[in-house]
């Protein structure tokens, strides 16, 4: 995996997460993963087409998007996982990305 595809991606994610309200995100250990990814619940996958082909995946326990979907509605109360949480998820999923 070349880090100049992958750099960009964490960058946006701790520049724009602050900007929605999240606490600043602090960057750990990273590496490739040689096997597949467990899906831990709720997962975005957004493709890619033109210059670059591929696909990116944001992946998380449903607990922690309903506290994302949360956050992006200014606190609002999130019980459920329902079509107003996974359309802030989704909405996360293009800001970062983009």
């Amino acid at each position: 995996m070349d880090a100049k595809l992958v750099n960009p991606f964490v960058d946006a994610f701790t520049t724009v997460m602050p900007q929605m309200g999240f606490p600043e995100p602090k960057r750990l250990k990273m590496g490739v993963k040689t096997k597949n990814a467990v899906s831990l619940g709720v997962s975005v996958i957004v493709g890619f087409t033109k210059q670059i082909r591929g696909n990116v995946v944001y992946n998380m326990t449903e607990d922690t998007a309903k506290f994302i979907a949360s956050t992006m509605m200014m606190g609002m109360p999130v019980a459920e996982f329902d079509g107003m949480a996974q359309s802030a998820i989704s909405e996360m999923s293009n800001m970062l990305t983009a």
